[in-house]
């Protein structure tokens, strides 16, 4: 039974968070985490310990994310006059 590495862990953690703060539309917040995030996934790749295929697969989900901001973000921007 292999361990995923704390890194990796805190990755998934930190995702979930900014998928929780675009689900509020809360802005502030997904600025704040979007560098969490980056910060994370640069100790998760730099991991000796990593589990690459596991890493791969949460950084498909975390592009999707950002899609999902973008979209969601230029969707803000329309719909408040910004």
């Amino acid at each position: 039974m292999s361990l995923v590495p704390h890194s990796q862990l805190r990755l998934v953690r930190v995702r979930k968070a900014l998928e929780a703060a675009l689900a509020a539309q809360d802005w502030q917040q997904l600025r704040s985490l979007d560098i969490e995030l980056m910060e994370a996934l640069d100790a998760a790749s730099d991991d000796p310990a990593r589990h690459p295929e596991t890493l791969l697969t949460e950084l498909a989900v975390i592009v999707d994310l950002y899609k999902d901001v973008v979209l969601s973000n230029d969707l803000h921007r329309r719909t408040s006059g910004i």
